[in-house]
């Protein structure tokens, strides 16, 4: 006779205790549109705060999305083809309050921007570089 098969419960809460990242804070860059946008969605409706990076505020679309799936999003403005900015934008965002930061603590990062040169090349940053980032 046969073992009877383990019941695996799939219900949606189950699920979402697996795959929630409720608490935790993803920063992402070319989010405005196309896959950075869907990704910057998809992290805020599984729980993430979002911090977009972005050339300036002008386009909120993706922020507004975020907040209507319920999650706080940030607009950190950064040129990522320097590399001063982008160790500006990481101490801005992972700086203490009352130094000016956000004070915000980093457990995703994800890097969609693609249409032109930036800091995260690997021609233009080296990984000891990426030592700021800790």
């Amino acid at each position: 006779m046969a073992a009877p098969s383990p019941t695996i419960d799939m219900t949606n809460s189950y699920l979402e205790s697996l795959f929630s990242l409720e608490g935790r804070t993803a920063l992402i860059t070319g989010a405005t549109r196309g896959i950075g946008q869907a990704m910057a969605v998809a992290l805020a409706k599984a729980g993430a705060d979002i911090v977009l990076v972005q050339r300036s505020k002008e386009n909120s679309e993706t922020a507004q999305k975020i907040q209507e799936a319920g999650r706080k999003a940030t607009i950190a403005v950064c040129d990522l083809s320097d590399k001063k900015a982008v160790r500006g934008l990481i101490k801005n965002v992972v700086g203490k309050t009352e130094e000016g930061g956000m004070g915000l603590t980093l457990d995703i990062v994800v890097n969609c921007k693609l249409r032109r040169r930036t800091c995260f090349d690997s021609e233009l940053i080296d990984n000891s570089t990426l030592r700021w980032w800790y």
